[in-house]
């Protein structure tokens, strides 16, 4: 076993604390201060270790995080994404927030309908679902490879299936696009380093977040075609786009290599800011007539715009 320590600035709780385990999987904690974090290590962390080896698989009584933390290694071995392994290590600790760290052989149905149905909005109780079900299968299934220390933890697979809730009664809004106008306004208030992104969304589709912040200028044919590689798209599948307009290249520098968005979130703060300020949305004033940037809105508008053309 090992302790280590560690930052990530993008947290709330920013300094950490990684306990990694001899058989593999790691723990973490995250602290407000290095003041908790130390006092934390000084006076819980041996207890907290002979309670989590009370409760490992081999055990019978091994706990939600306790098989959280296996899951990840084994999202990891089967090559998913960080950003996947991240989503999911989210939710699934949002469920143990809600539950309780309790074992996994006493976790219920009723128990996750109360979570999920705590969502607000019928996309996050979707998404919650697909991911705490496919942990929670995962628990109960028994590891069949030999030397694997993954007994099954708790129910079967069968008992969770068919997990419906009841539906949230909203109406549900149209995609919003973006108009000619809008479009023109906010190319040119945008800061010329974020420009070839946005026209890329806007006269592609490809995906902003999980697209085009890998997307390489090497992967840019200028003036014939785009190569979104496996490495890059959100399917993993190769595509290539062509039969693209000739305005499109007139916002794409001629580069060979580089990333085409090098920070996600500069990218949509510094959208975000000119979208407001298009239409003379005073600095330092309560009034805000500009429009805030839509949801999707490159994606949505490329797919309304494309399907009009035909």
């Amino acid at each position: 076993m090992r302790v280590s320590k560690f930052e990530d600035l993008s947290r709330p709780s920013p300094y950490g604390l990684r306990i990694s385990w001899g058989d593999g999987t790691k723990t973490r904690k995250f602290f407000k201060t290095k003041g908790d974090r130390n006092a934390w290590e000084r006076d819980e962390l041996q207890q907290f270790i002979r309670d989590r080896e009370s409760k490992s698989p081999s055990s019978g009584k091994a706990t939600l995080s306790v098989a959280l933390a296996l899951w990840l290694i084994s999202c990891e071995k089967r090559n998913l994404r960080p950003t996947s392994i991240s989503s999911n290590e989210w939710r699934v600790n949002k469920m143990i927030s809600h539950v309780g760290d309790i074992a996994v052989s006493e976790m219920t149905r009723d128990l996750l309908m109360h979570f999920i149905q705590s969502a607000n909005t019928e996309s996050t109780r979707s998404n919650l679902r697909g991911t705490c079900v496919t942990f929670l299968r995962w628990c109960a299934r028994p590891c069949s490879q030999p030397g694997c220390e993954h007994p099954g933890m708790g129910g079967t697979p069968q008992m969770w299936l068919d997990i419906k809730w009841d539906k949230i009664g909203t109406d549900e809004a149209p995609p919003e696009i973006l108009t000619i106008k809008e479009v023109e306004a906010l190319m040119l208030e945008l800061p010329e380093r974020y420009r070839p992104a946005q026209a890329l969304g806007l006269f592609t589709g490809i995906r902003g977040k999980g697209e085009l912040s890998r997307l390489d200028y090497s992967m840019i044919d200028w003036g014939n075609c785009i190569k979104v590689p496996g490495s890059v798209a959100k399917t993993r599948k190769l595509r290539i786009i062509h039969d693209l307009p000739p305005n499109l290249w007139t916002w794409l520098p001629k580069r060979k290599r580089g990333l085409v968005m090098p920070s996600y979130r500069a990218f949509v703060q510094s959208r975000r800011r000119a979208a407001r300020r298009c239409y003379g949305w005073k600095q330092g004033t309560s009034q805000k007539s500009g429009f805030d940037y839509p949801y999707n809105a490159a994606r949505h508008s490329f797919a309304t715009y494309g399907y009009w053309r035909g």
